[in-house]
């Protein structure tokens, strides 16, 4: 699931989101956007807040997998 889809399917605003997850609202919007991929950190951070799994959000799936060298 993209990050904004779950965001969305949340019920929450970009900046609630950043609230939660204790991250910017550039940071979210630059991830949903796909100007800049998450870090590690981020991806738990913002997985944390909507009550996921890190490898349930695509953006973060691809940091994952990126970081495994796959």
């Amino acid at each position: 699931m993209k990050l904004k889809e779950a965001r969305v399917s949340n019920f929450l605003s970009i900046a609630k989101l950043a609230e939660k997850a204790k991250v910017s609202v550039a940071t979210v919007r630059d991830v949903e956007s796909g100007k800049h991929k998450p870090s590690l950190t981020t991806c738990g951070k913002l997985a944390a807040a909507l009550g996921m799994a890190p490898q349930e959000i695509d953006e973060c799936r691809e940091t994952m997998e990126r970081s495994l060298g796959q």
